[in-house]
């Protein structure tokens, strides 16, 4: 009997220091995430997007210039694993995810082949990637990387995965293949359609005649038969999702203001690009003061509510574009509400880029960014 008390003693004694270590654990991660948003300060919309990509992190120089435009990468926050967390807020510090210039033919990935980075801020653990960056660091780049599984062909393709960093690797993991004839080029986090509120996000990027899904072995057969990665939802529900060019959304949890600062609130996001967004090429498609649908969004969680426009929750917001003379304007528009938002001038790329849709984070506040002919369109309802 003794016995049997002691041992039992011990597992609480364990578990008790399991819960405060991972509660430190915790409170440490929520403060360095803190630390990197920054108190919000509200300034006018057509010139906040100045200082997005402004070079925080060395990737800045490994990429070519048009891989820097939004529509090829994402930032999120990563929801961490954790057996004795009962909240829903353990997660990383903001990791920006981007996507890389690689081969287009199978037969080069014989050997590891960067197709996207991670730029993880200071004092992050993500244990599922082995990301572990230390206090005193700026900014640290991994590379996201596959390589062909010896035996397979273009006809039956299979990889696999890495985390790495300087060239050593960190974590193998592996890679559910999507064959796309329409995926666009970019590189996302993705959220498991069947397990939104608790599960944690996979990497999806673009692979030689198709789409790679990166995750863990054990979340592997979530992703195998496509289906979940071709929705985008805002709830467990198959009534909430709409199908999409696997690669061209984005989903995440948005920001709230709460004492002065942006904090992750509990409204998961989602953003589809309209069916004819691929259709307008040239910036003269916005002219003739009719309203061009570029982007749909769905809110869940509660109303998301901004200065200028509250997104109601499971209501689908239309998102439209024109330009009168020079001046270009946003519409969003649901059950009867409208916001007419100004928009910055695009730049011309001089190339199309993805026919895609973001949610721009920054310290100042999601925005949304959408491509529009040869340039990029930022519609911030603040």
């Amino acid at each position: 009997m003794r016995r049997t008390m002691r041992l039992a003693g011990v597992g609480t004694a364990l578990l008790l220091c399991a819960t405060i270590v991972v509660f430190l654990d915790n409170r440490s991660q929520r403060a360095a995430a803190g630390r990197s948003i920054a108190a919000a300060t509200r300034i006018d919309p057509l010139t906040r997007f100045d200082t997005v990509f402004s070079g925080e992190d060395s990737a800045a120089t490994r990429i070519g210039a048009q891989f820097r435009d939004p529509a090829y990468h994402d930032e999120q926050q990563l929801r961490r694993k954790c057996a004795f967390c009962f909240s829903d807020e353990y997660h990383t510090g903001v990791i920006k995810l981007r996507a890389e210039p690689a081969p287009t033919d199978y037969s080069q990935f014989s050997n590891w082949t960067t197709v996207a980075t991670l730029s993880v801020p200071p004092e992050t653990k993500f244990s599922d990637w082995k990301i572990d960056t230390p206090a005193s660091a700026s900014f640290v780049v991994y590379d996201v990387q596959l390589k062909t599984v010896a035996g397979s062909n273009p006809a039956s393709p299979k990889y696999e995965a890495r985390i790495a960093l300087g060239g050593s690797e960190k974590q193998t993991l592996d890679v559910a293949y999507l064959p796309e004839n329409n995926t666009v080029k970019t590189a996302h986090f993705l959220w498991n359609v069947r397990n939104i509120s608790r599960d944690r996000q996979a990497i999806s990027v673009s692979c030689p005649s198709g789409r790679c899904i990166i995750v863990e072995a054990a979340r592997l057969s979530d992703w195998m038969d496509g289906a979940t990665a071709k929705k985008a939802c805002t709830s467990n529900s198959n009534a909430d999702c709409v199908s999409i060019a696997v690669g061209s959304h984005d989903e995440q949890r948005l920001a709230e203001m709460a004492g002065g600062q942006l904090k992750r609130s509990k409204v998961h996001g989602v953003l589809v690009p309209s069916t004819l967004l691929d259709s307008y090429t040239k910036f003269d498609d916005f002219d003739g003061g009719a309203w061009k649908p570029v982007a749909t969004a769905r809110v869940t969680g509660g109303d998301y509510e901004k200065p200028a426009f509250t997104f109601p929750e499971n209501t689908q917001v239309s998102i439209s574009l024109r330009r009168v003379g020079s001046v270009w304007e946003a519409r969003l528009f649901a059950n009867g509400q409208e916001a007419i938002i100004p928009v910055p001038t695009p730049h011309d790329h001089g190339m199309l880029p993805p026919a895609s849709v973001r949610w721009k984070w920054n310290a100042l506040d999601e925005g949304i960014w959408v491509r529009c002919g040869p340039g990029c369109c930022k519609v911030d309802p603040i």
